[in-house]
């Protein structure tokens, strides 16, 4: 225990070496996707739209001069004219003098224009002028160049133009999406290892209740026999199929120490590691007790077992159970059946004896406190089949919501009535299953199968049945 213990620490620990790991890399790929996109969107298009408006504002300037006009109304024609013609489209054109003054201008600018000064201030900073201002229309760049009105001359005025930056931008659309694909794969590799930390405790709870499941179920097949004991009395086969990992049915059947043949079959209410502890309470207790002595044995045995479970277990726990022992000296079956389905005797069906159902008992285990027990007999006949089994052999259904019931059992057994009682059991499993097309079962699955022989009831008792009779009733006494 210890040693998987320190085994799931260091899984732990290593397992959180490696998120932490992943988390700081998905937040170093975050921060250096965004800064890419940043940078991208604030440097490099702008970059390109100062690069392409100072390519205009040249065609621009070349324009003008070969027009040959210097009055402010034909210059802002022609700046209006170059606005309408440009694709993509300029949002205003303006030439403004060396005092600040606007020459020409086309509609739509806003004030206030760029200065020289703008320009000087710009060259200081060693970078070209250029800002972003909000129109009705949306956002532009606006930047201006010195240009010459005359052929040779110096810069006369500043040739002011707005654009709309989205208009370089398209050509980095692509760049863009693979930013907006790297930033959606950084959030989503962030979110994962953060939703795996998050579960994380729930999977680790998760594996130890698996751990806890595989330890339950090692300990219940401990319990369950090994093997069917070897009889001089009977053959016997027994099998139990748990409809989960663990079940709630159980089983045992061993001779006694005055080789009397004993046997056990139990259910537990609901199923699964609720129902395995209380199953191997029964067990034991079952086991502790020197119930097989006498008739006034198994009964007290019975009322105590059942007073146990009412103390020791919560109300809507309780255990069905059918047990019972074969003497070979007065070839009898002595059972109690408390609250558990009825145990099958079946005859040999050429003679028409039938099955008998042992009834005979009490209720379940753990409801009635101080519920009496009365144990039940049934004299054994050369070659008689004990059936003992589970609501879920019999409570099993096929497609048409019909039940196996005891006549789906009855029918198996007659039907191979001469063979062994391995063979027997699996006759009976054989047509359960055909009966439910081979579904899973819903319900834990036990059955036992006893075929006594000419040796069990070949040596009858001596004494009267009156003798017999005095000595169980001073035993009780």
């Amino acid at each position: 225990m210890a040693s998987g213990t320190r085994k799931t620490g260091r899984k732990q620990v290593w397992f959180r070496v490696f998120l932490a790991g992943g988390l700081t890399l998905a937040l170093i790929l975050l921060a250096h996707t965004v800064s890419t996109y940043v940078y991208v969107s604030g440097n490099m298009v702008t970059q390109a739209s100062l690069r392409d408006a100072a390519s205009r504002l040249r065609s621009v300037e070349r324009h003008i001069r070969g027009a040959g006009v210097s009055d402010p109304a034909a210059l802002s024609e022609a700046l209006e004219e170059v606005r309408t013609e440009s694709d993509p489209p300029i949002a205003w054109l303006r030439l403004i003098r060396p005092d600040g003054s606007v020459l020409a201008s086309t509609a739509a600018a806003l004030d206030p224009p760029v200065s020289f000064s703008n320009l000087r201030q710009s060259a200081a900073d060693a970078g070209t002028f250029h800002e972003t201002r909000q129109t009705p229309d949306g956002t532009v760049l606006v930047t201006a160049f010195p240009v010459r009105l005359n052929p040779g001359g110096r810069a006369g005025a500043l040739l002011e133009m707005a654009v709309d930056p989205d208009a370089a931008a398209a050509s980095f659309a692509y760049l863009r999406v693979n930013l907006v694909i790297g930033v959606s794969a950084a959030l989503a590799l962030l979110g994962t290892l953060v939703l795996v930390r998050l579960r994380f405790p729930h999977y680790l709870r998760g594996k130890q209740l698996e751990n806890q499941v595989a330890t339950a179920r090692s300990v219940q097949n401990r319990l369950l026999p090994n093997s069917t004991p070897a009889s001089a009395a009977a053959e016997i086969a027994a099998d139990c199929q748990p409809a989960g990992h663990v079940g709630g049915d159980f089983y045992d059947v061993f001779e006694t120490d005055r080789s009397r043949l004993a046997l056990i079959l139990g259910d537990v209410s609901g199923k699964g590691i609720a129902a395995a502890p209380l199953m191997g309470f029964i067990h034991g207790a079952a086991h502790a007790s020197e119930w097989t002595e006498s008739t006034y044995d198994h009964e007290r045995a019975s009322r105590r077992l059942n007073d146990l479970v009412c103390r020791k277990t919560d109300p809507e726990r309780f255990v069905s159970m059918f047990w019972a022992y074969f003497d070979a000296d007065d070839h009898r079956l002595r059972y109690v059946n408390a609250g558990h389905l009825p145990a099958l005797i079946v005859r040999n069906p050429r003679t028409g004896a039938g099955t008998r159902r042992l009834e005979d008992g009490g209720p379940v285990l753990g409801v009635v406190p101080g519920a009496a027990y009365t144990q039940g007999a049934v004299e054994i006949e050369p070659d008689d089949v004990l059936v003992v089994y589970s609501d879920g052999i019999v409570e099993a259904s096929n497609a048409r919501d019909e039940e196996f019931g005891e006549a789906g059992i009855a029918r198996a057994v007659a039907e191979s009535w001469r063979e062994p009682a391995e063979d027997i059991r699996a006759r009976i499993l054989a047509a359960l299953d055909g009966f439910t097309g081979g579904r899973a079962p819903e319900d834990d699955r036990t059955l036992i199968v006893i075929r006594f022989g000419q040796a069990a009831v070949e040596a009858r008792p001596e004494r009267a049945a009156p003798n017999e009779a005095v000595a169980e009733v001073a035993m009780c006494a």
